[in-house]
C-alpha cells in the first residue's frame, strides 16, 4: 500500500474536533475517551522534559 499525506492540521488540544476522536478508532469512539486518555500519555511524556500539560497545547 501507498499512503500520501495530503493535509495535516496543527490545532490546541482543546480544540480538536469530535469528530476526529471517533474517527482514531480508540476506546469507546467519545472524545471524552480520546481526550482522557492523550492528556495521560502526555502528562507522562511532557514530565521528562520538565514541562506540564496544557489545554491549549499544540
Amino acid at each position: 500500500a501507498i499512503i500520501e499525506i495530503t493535509d495535516v492540521d496543527v490545532m490546541p488540544m482543546n480544540e480538536v474536533p469530535e469528530s476526529f476522536a471517533k474517527a482514531e478508532g480508540e476506546g469507546d469512539l467519545s472524545y471524552d475517551y480520546w481526550y482522557r486518555e492523550h492528556k495521560e500519555f502526555f502528562t507522562e511524556a511532557l514530565q521528562s522534559y520538565g514541562l506540564d500539560f496544557k489545554e491549549d497545547m499544540l
